[in-house]
């Protein structure tokens, strides 16, 4: 015996109907989050655009090459966000002191001595939320923590 065998035509179009609404409901949702997703991934790329620091015509982003050599690679975490910044400095703590004084709440997590900064940020891309913030889990921040050294 089946669920419809006591119900009216009448009922059985009605049941239809709605199962069918249900269906157009739910392929109009999936629709608008696509739509959603492709919204918030091209404003995290208009935001990482304008985030990109802007340099008078005669000043290069390549570091001079004394500080070249002397860059330390740090790992950083805003405690605030959850957000960990992964950057490079010849000073990495007065690196955090100065973010600091923005952002009380960001701590130094780890200093490497190499620069191993490009690597990290191409290795986590999927990660970035932007510039040089990343969303990483606790087995990603493991991983980078003993993994390089």
């Amino acid at each position: 015996m089946n669920l419809t065998d006591d119900m009216s035509t009448e009922e059985r179009k009605e049941m239809m109907a709605t199962i069918m609404k249900r269906i157009q409901f739910d392929l109009l949702m999936e629709e608008e989050k696509k739509k959603a997703k492709e919204k918030e991934k091209e404003m995290m790329h208009m935001l990482r655009i304008i985030q990109e620091p802007i340099l008078p015509p005669n000043q290069s982003a390549e570091p001079e090459k004394h500080d070249r050599y002397n860059r330390k690679t740090y790992l950083m975490k805003d405690d605030t966000t959850g957000l960990y910044k992964i950057g490079k400095s010849n000073n990495p703590k007065f690196r955090e002191k100065t973010l600091q004084s923005q952002k009380p709440n960001i701590n130094l997590v780890k200093i490497w001595n190499d620069d191993i900064e490009g690597h990290l940020h191409k290795l986590y891309h999927r990660q970035r939320i932007r510039g040089e913030w990343f969303h990483l889990n606790p087995i990603q921040i493991r991983y980078i923590c003993t993994h390089y050294k």
